[in-house]
């Protein structure tokens, strides 16, 4: 639907994180219920959750790479591209500003998963070639100055935009 409507045409939000799956499904359970979500006809999700409603399980390293293979070198426009960075940095200031946290966990992972890169030499941190792709990145780009000190780098007109909390 997102490729035939546009990603624009959808209004997503995450409203809580979990770290365990039952206990997200048991919110939106009741958020659903709530909204009675299934006699709706303005909502895509059909379904008001609980015992019938199927929970999320970590995919097999057979379907991680189905997924991959279909969506490795798709093309997208620039105004898509455009359309998810700004989507991105929503959910990003959202997420500051609801006081969100990553879970321990995934700090770890990340952490781990960026010193095996390092050490099996397929990323140097270091190098000149990389400092100048960061550079490169930010260039023409402004500081945004979020509620809790710290900033994000985004393109200068989007800090005079209507829509952007400032």
């Amino acid at each position: 639907m997102i490729d035939e409507y546009g990603l624009e045409s959808f209004d997503v939000a995450v409203r809580k994180v979990f770290s365990d799956p039952k206990k997200a499904l048991l919110w939106e359970h009741g958020v659903l219920s709530r909204l009675d979500a299934a006699s709706r006809s303005d909502w895509l999700n059909r379904h008001n959750g609980g015992s019938k409603f199927r929970a999320p399980k970590a995919h097999k390293e057979e379907t991680k790479k189905r997924i991959a293979a279909k969506i490795t070198g798709k093309k997208r426009s620039n105004s898509t591209k455009l359309q998810m960075s700004k989507s991105a940095l929503l959910r990003e200031e959202q997420r500051r500003l609801d006081n969100w946290t990553m879970p321990k966990e995934a700090i770890n992972r990340a952490v781990a998963t960026r010193n095996e890169r390092i050490a099996s030499g397929e990323i140097n941190p270091y190098s000149a070639e990389r400092n100048a792709k960061m550079a490169a990145s930010k260039r023409g780009k402004k500081r945004k100055y979020l509620p809790d000190g710290s900033f994000i780098m985004v393109d200068p007109s989007e800090l005079t935009s209507p829509n952007t909390p400032h």
